[in-house]
């Protein structure tokens, strides 16, 4: 063979070589990356690193509104309500519940910012192992928009790559973790997605995904609650929606105001003709929003936990929904109940269970007395330290019970004796004991008479056991046949009546504040008196003289004017004017003036009873006699020049 033969032969087979070289380096190219668009703006990613560390994270609206994960240990079906900051995600597999949603934000927030792999191969048989990918150990994502998987994401997802794991990368840069995940439908390719862990959120215990809110309903979705005590009484309760006015449409380029949920108001339907209070709605909101401190297995709760007697409610929703609850009686820590449906029990704490373990008596209206004050023209309290009377002659409220000369003051008090309510009515099994102690010593009563009648509540002596402790039974009417009521002890001690506690206390009884013209008052010790004067033009004292160089501190003079004008006794003494220190030398002397042109004197005395020093006034319902102020209102009243100016 010729040489140049040989060499083109050589050529050509080199030729050979080299094609199929690049042919079988083309054929052995890898698999293409796996890309995932992330759902944040520009914008949005912006806005979100000007944030404070205290604001949190920026709500960043998206369009997943469900999330499938599919675990060793079963399906979780999360399913969103609302969207941006009013979003809720709620579970409905494998139960009906409430999920938290910081926790459910974290696998949303996960595609946030792009997701891309940062290596990708294909799988050989038995390679599955490796990434943690086999079916025992992997764990399913899906995310939905409006019912069709959003941005691809339906995934396997398995091993997590720590940066110090043995041949972890961290991404390739400084992220903390990459997560090996691998497409549902293609077990051929296996991605490394770069700077996320995925797995972390995704394996999230459902103890934890889950909230403690027993239900998935909110308070304006309730229509109808029954409860059923014990004892077989049962009371419904029956909704009607109010929906709230239109919100005003916004200005113009402004966010539009988002509209107010639907109010309910709720009634007794039945028994049949009773009054339900605003304990009703408090009821319905209970019921709606009742949570669990923990959630146990049917299996791993006591037999015993629900045999005993329980209380039934049920609640139903505007669309049909049935919800039954079993809750156990009595329980002084926790408490166990039982949604019906579920295989499961809950443990309440003994305050969140009696928010729903209610009769007819908590919710029926508790308003006892609903007279206005102009009404009454006389009471008569009887209690421990006796009888006292008083009633209304001339405009002007007096002494009957004792008889006695100075005028009592019952403004003050009769708001709070004619607007009467109770804790709440008293169930059947307690009206005996209940009269009992309202027949026994120890207790209060008013009568009130009105041009309709006279009313007549009695409260028995304060209870210190439990459930009643701090508090007394009551009545309206005859103890044999009135429907007791159970009481605070505050309600009843309104009622505890002394000449003292009634007797008229004002200094200036009969003027308003807006009489008051002018203030002298002589310090002991000071040549000149303090003197607050109204301007020519009118309008409240003020004081008088101001050195040179110096402005009226508007605030201190302020606060003499009001207490000279609400001068009040404390209380009252037997001392006469020598024993009280009220003569001679050492004494406050102030004189108020009025419009009317009349005065009144006051004398305060250096001695105290305790710290409230005694005093004396010459004029008004109060003359005549020795009392004691404030020790806070003599300071305000003896402020030296020096401190009324700045």
């Amino acid at each position: 063979m010729k040489k140049s033969s040989i060499l083109l032969f050589g050529v050509a087979v080199v030729l050979v070589i080299v094609t199929l070289l690049v042919t079988r380096k083309s054929e052995d190219t890898g698999p293409k990356g796996l890309t995932i668009a992330g759902y944040a703006s520009d914008a949005d990613l912006a806005a979100e690193k000007q944030r404070k560390l205290l604001d949190g994270p920026l709500d960043i609206d998206h369009p997943i509104d469900e999330i499938v994960l599919e675990r060793p240990d079963g399906v979780v079906h999360l399913v969103r309500d609302g969207a941006g900051k009013d979003a809720t995600w709620n579970l409905t597999e494998p139960v009906d519940a409430v999920a938290v949603k910081y926790l459910v934000d974290k696998i949303t927030g996960l595609f946030k910012t792009e997701t891309a792999s940062v290596f990708a191969t294909r799988l050989k048989d038995g390679d599955l192992p490796l990434y943690d990918l086999e079916p025992e150990r992997r764990i399913g994502l899906t995310l939905k928009s409006q019912g069709a998987v959003w941005g691809g994401v339906d995934l396997w997802i398995g091993r997590v790559e720590k940066a110090d794991d043995a041949g972890g990368q961290g991404g390739g840069g400084d992220a903390a973790a990459d997560t090996w995940v691998m497409a549902k439908g293609d077990a051929a390719v296996v991605y490394r997605l770069g700077g996320k862990d995925l797995r972390e959120p995704a394996a999230e215990k459902l103890d934890n995904l889950r909230d403690k809110k027993a239900f998935t309903v909110k308070p304006e979705e309730l229509t109808e609650v029954s409860v059923t005590a014990p004892d077989g009484r049962r009371f419904t309760l029956t909704g009607t929606k109010q929906e709230e006015p239109a919100p005003e449409p916004p200005p113009e380029g402004g966010e539009a105001p988002k509209p107010k949920p639907p109010t309910v108001v709720w009634a007794l339907s039945e028994p049949a003709g009773v009054t339900a209070d605003a304990s009703a709605s408090a009821l319905a909101r209970s019921f709606a929003g009742l949570r669990a401190k923990a959630f146990v297995p049917k299996a791993e709760a006591p037999a015993t936990a629900l045999s005993g007697e329980v209380w039934k409610l049920t609640a139903k929703t505007g669309d049909g929904k049935v919800i039954a609850l079993t809750v156990q009686d009595g329980g002084k820590d926790d408490v166990w109940a039982q949604v019906d449906g579920r295989d499961e029990l809950m443990q309440l704490a003994a305050y969140t269970a009696d928010g729903v373990r209610k009769t007819v008596e908590d919710v029926m209206d508790k308003k006892i007395l609903d007279v206005t004050p102009e009404q009454v023209t006389g009471v008569v309290f009887q209690g421990p330290a006796g009888a006292v009377a008083v009633s209304k002659r001339d405009g002007a409220w007096r002494f009957d019970e004792p008889a006695l000369p100075y005028p009592a003051d019952l403004a003050t008090v009769l708001p709070s004796l004619t607007k009467v309510s109770c804790a709440r009515w008293a169930r059947p099994d307690e009206a005996a004991a209940a009269r009992a102690a309202l027949s026994a010593p120890g207790g209060v009563s008013a009568a009130l008479t009105t041009a309709s009648g006279t009313l007549r509540l009695t409260f028995s002596a304060k209870m210190d056991a439990e459930p009643y402790d701090g508090k007394r039974w009551g009545v309206v009417g005859d103890v044999a046949t009135g429907a007791p009521f159970l009481a605070q002890d505050f309600v009843a001690t309104r009622f505890e009546a002394t000449p003292d506690k009634l007797r008229e206390k004002k200094v200036t009884a009969g003027r308003a504040k807006s009489d008051l013209r002018s203030i002298t008052v002589q310090l002991p010790g000071v040549a000149a008196p303090v003197v607050y004067e109204s301007p020519p033009g009118g309008g409240e004292p003020t004081l008088a003289s101001v050195p040179e160089g110096k402005t009226v501190d508007e605030g201190q003079v302020r606060t003499v004017v009001a207490t000279a004008s609400a001068l009040a006794a404390k209380g009252f003494s037997d001392k006469s004017a020598k024993d009280a220190g009220l003569e001679g030398e050492g004494l406050t002397r102030v004189t108020l003036g009025f419009a009317d042109g009349t005065t009144q004197a006051v004398v305060i005395s250096a001695s105290a009873d305790g710290s409230d020093p005694f005093a004396m006034v010459d004029s008004g319902p109060l003359a005549g006699g020795v009392f004691t102020l404030n020790s806070y209102q003599v300071k305000n009243l003896q402020k030296h020049p020096d401190e009324l100016v700045k």
